[in-house]
């Protein structure tokens, strides 16, 4: 009997074989893209950016949030449940000096 803990074991017992119909249509297939993006690469020679070249571009334009300013960052119900928790923290505090 085969180890069940081998990885390779459950890749050949359940993975479509290479010369199967399955295997086949799951082949990668190459990224069909818009017409406009066929015609302004090939006909006017621009240099065209796939979608998530353009997503990665403006993550990077993204600028970081300041770490020192986290206050400023929060919204009004956010800066009223922190001053509401520190109140009742300091009030717990008291609390237990008395």
């Amino acid at each position: 009997m085969p180890d069940e803990h081998d990885k390779e074991y459950w890749r050949e017992k359940y993975a479509p074989k290479k010369h199967s119909k399955t295997y086949l249509k799951r082949k990668y297939k190459p990224k069909r893209h818009s017409q406009e993006y066929y015609v302004r690469k090939y006909v006017f020679g621009q240099d065209v950016k796939t979608p998530m070249e353009e997503i990665r571009q403006k993550r990077k334009k993204k600028p970081e949030p300041d770490r020192a300013d986290f206050w400023n960052y929060l919204d009004e119900p956010g800066k009223i449940m922190i001053m509401i928790l520190v109140v009742v923290y300091v009030c717990y505090k008291l609390s237990l000096c008395f």
